[in-house]
């Protein structure tokens, strides 16, 4: 069970991930991911890693996160007003990572 400082350190661990990612910083997210193995928490909007640098186009970033276990399934989960909106955007979130991931990745094999 967690406690609440291991459940702080969770949250500030996602939360040095989402700056790592945000700043286009490989070296970091590798290094991060070598300590804490959690990749797909979530921001306050929703948004795992792997959707934040999908929607910033860093391939390499986008690779790392496939590598080391994201979920290419999940959905964003961020606030919209119009269900069918939240449906079409989780999808294109969706079908990013996926074509990424399949295109992409297998080059690193």
């Amino acid at each position: 069970m967690d406690t609440p400082t291991s459940i702080k350190m969770t949250t500030l661990a996602i939360q040095n991930l989402f700056s790592y990612v945000e700043e286009e910083n490989l070296a970091a997210v590798k290094a991060h991911l070598d300590k804490f193995k959690e990749v797909d928490g979530r921001s306050d909007n929703g948004q795992t890693p792997l959707m934040l640098a999908s929607e910033q186009g860093s391939l390499e970033i986008v690779q790392e996160l496939i590598r080391r276990g994201a979920d290419v399934n999940l959905e964003d989960e961020g606030p919209v007003i119009l269900p069918e909106m939240r449906i079409s955007y989780s999808q294109n979130k969706r079908v990013q990572a996926r074509q990424i991931s399949r295109s992409q990745v297998e080059l690193f094999h």
